[in-house]
């Protein structure tokens, strides 16, 4: 029964666009949704390390400022369903640096899906999980997740799901108050 039961969650999540991370990491005690973080509750700077679509490498250490990294994957219909709500609030943000992180996926088919989905900033290629799968305090479950990082690159939210304008513009408007 037992088997069943995982079973039978693994098939929700694949047919909702989902991906299960079997890194064994902490979970969400809510499970999807969003988690922010009090200034006195964020931990050391994250620095991720990446090669783009187009090759180049690309760290977080050469960005400034608040920063918003979503992990996107494009055979993830939630994705797709958030691409738009993410391109607009990158558009609304100019002061704000944004990084896509394409996990689990062929390079291939993150290049089709930029192509039918255009986007304003750069995408960190991440087949095998490697990068957000490095850092040990934050193991996603699923994706898309998304993370907001403060001025001084520290986690001050990871939303887990479709991303939704409105919260994602309070999450950046709080952070740029700071």
């Amino acid at each position: 029964m037992r088997k069943l039961s995982g079973l039978l969650v693994a098939l929700v999540l694949i047919t909702s666009g989902c991906s299960l991370n079997l890194s064994g990491g902490p979970r969400n005690s809510t499970g999807a949704g969003t988690v922010r973080l009090a200034p006195s509750e964020r931990k050391l700077p994250l620095v991720l390390h990446g090669t783009t679509l187009d090759g180049l490498p690309l760290s977080t250490n050469r960005l400034d400022g608040i920063l918003v990294i979503n992990a996107w994957a494009s055979w993830c219909q939630t994705c797709a369903a958030e691409w738009p709500a993410l391109q607009d609030v990158a558009a609304s943000h100019l002061q704000i640096q944004f990084l896509g992180l394409n996990e689990s996926d062929t390079k291939a088919s993150a290049l089709k899906f930029l192509k039918d989905h255009p986007s304003r900033y750069e995408h960190i290629f991440d087949p095998h999980n490697e990068v957000l799968g490095s850092v040990p305090s934050l193991q996603s479950l699923a994706i898309p997740t998304t993370l907001v990082l403060d001025k001084k690159h520290r986690i001050a939210a990871r939303i887990m799901g479709q991303v939704k304008a409105d919260n994602l513009n309070t999450i950046l408007d709080d952070l740029s108050a700071e």
